[in-house]
């Protein structure tokens, strides 16, 4: 007898916001890319500064500019929605949970997150300049070739940081394939031990709560088990 097979339902939506553990550190891919004219221009800065050098001069200024280039170049900004984060990077986020039991090919197959940029929330300037001058970035000293282990010559990386930081978007789901209330599950698993953006691993930065979900009832009533009773989050 032939197995009957599950009955296709369409594709479903809830809403979510995740509410920031630890900063939300940048680093834009455009900068990977030797013609991006962001990318150009921090390589000017790093040969002046290095020139500086060489003369022995006082670099300091260019220093400064050097970081400023890589704040620049690093920044997920929109012009009308201000700094934002890719929905493909919320999806590879949740992901990665959903891996921890053994469920990644769902996410995978039958979850899209909308809208395509997904506006930072936070209280404090959305223009890139404003955010410079704010101090939203993060400087540390870090290895600059990664592959030399030990003996990799260190320097200053300088990322966009937002301290306190939230997300709201929705969840598309296919309800032939997925389970709303295991999303939920998905989500929060992945702000405890994946986090997004840059520095998840050695940083844990980009770590988060599911703080609030709305629309389907079984990913609400998931939330309510799963999420609220754990949160340090208001």
């Amino acid at each position: 007898m032939a197995k009957q097979e599950a009955e296709f339902t369409g594709f479903e939506t809830f809403g979510v916001t995740l509410t920031g553990t630890s900063p939300l550190m940048m680093h834009n891919g455009r900068m990977a890319d030797a013609t991006n004219p962001l990318a150009m221009a921090l390589r000017a800065a790093v040969e002046e500064s290095k020139a500086i050098k060489k003369r022995k001069g006082d670099d300091t200024g260019a220093q400064l500019h050097v970081k400023h280039c890589e704040f620049m170049g690093a920044l997920y900004i929109d012009a009308a929605l201000g700094p934002f984060v890719e929905s493909r990077a919320v999806e590879t986020c949740m992901q990665q949970g959903a891996k921890l039991s053994r469920e990644g090919r769902t996410v995978e197959r039958g979850i899209t997150i909308m809208p395509v940029r997904i506006p930072v929330q936070y209280d404090g300037p959305r223009e890139a300049e404003a955010l410079w001058s704010a101090g939203y970035h993060d400087t540390r000293i870090v290895s600059l070739d990664p592959s030399k282990g030990t003996r990799s010559p260190k320097g200053p990386r300088c990322r966009p940081s937002f301290p306190e930081w939230s997300l709201s978007f929705t969840v598309m789901f296919s309800g032939h394939l997925v389970d709303p209330a295991r999303v939920v599950v998905y989500l929060r698993d992945a702000g405890l031990y994946e986090g997004l953006l840059e520095g998840r691993s050695k940083l844990k930065a980009g770590r988060f709560e599911v703080t609030k979900v709305t629309g389907d009832a079984r990913a609400v009533a998931s939330w309510e088990k799963n999420c609220r009773p754990y949160l340090t989050k208001p």
